[in-house]
């Protein structure tokens, strides 16, 4: 019994540190995980174990989107509406943003402009600048488009913002605009 014991959890030591082709440069990879339960979860992607774990307080704070602000820093879009800054590798909050109860679908870092814009239920997308002491700046550019449409997605080529909303439409803006 011992034996066999021993022999699986060689095998399964084997599974989980033998590199497998597919799989290249992953040793300083992180990746960012919600759920609908609130909690938020860094996975250290070479050893497929979680690195930290938070649970966000309050009801409703299902999180829907999740953006790398900064090599330290976390973006979290949440069911209620707010969307919280927290610190990479503690999960420690550095900031809550609430200026809707609309519900954050999707985030996007500009990092070339020193912000983030966030898409919302309501059909709303807005940019948010981020001050020199990484807190959010008071001005704010809102982006046309989709009227009461949710803002499903929000992608970027480095020349150009793409939003995907309900109504089946792909907007474009230019990021020199913002």
């Amino acid at each position: 019994m011992t034996v066999t014991l021993h022999l699986l959890r060689l095998i399964f030591y084997s599974y989980h540190t033998l590199e497998r082709e597919d799989e290249v440069d992953l040793e300083d990879k992180v990746l960012a995980v919600g759920g609908e339960n609130g909690t938020v979860s860094l996975v250290n992607l070479h050893s497929r174990s979680v690195i930290t774990k938070l649970k966000l307080p309050g009801k409703n704070s299902a999180v829907n989107a999740i953006s790398f602000l900064a090599e330290n820093m976390l973006l979290i879009g949440c069911e209620n509406g707010k969307i919280i800054c927290l610190s990479i590798p503690q999960l420690k909050p550095l900031w809550v943003f609430h200026d809707s109860d609309s519900s954050v679908l999707s985030l996007l870092s500009l990092t070339r402009l020193n912000g983030f814009i966030a898409g919302k239920l309501d059909g709303s997308c807005i940019f948010y600048a981020i001050k020199s002491n990484n807190q959010i700046a008071d001005e704010r550019v809102l982006l046309s488009g989709a009227d009461a449409d949710p803002i499903n997605s929000i992608k970027s080529d480095g020349s150009y913002i793409y939003t995907a909303s309900r109504d089946g439409k792909i907007r474009k803006y230019n990021i020199s605009h913002i």
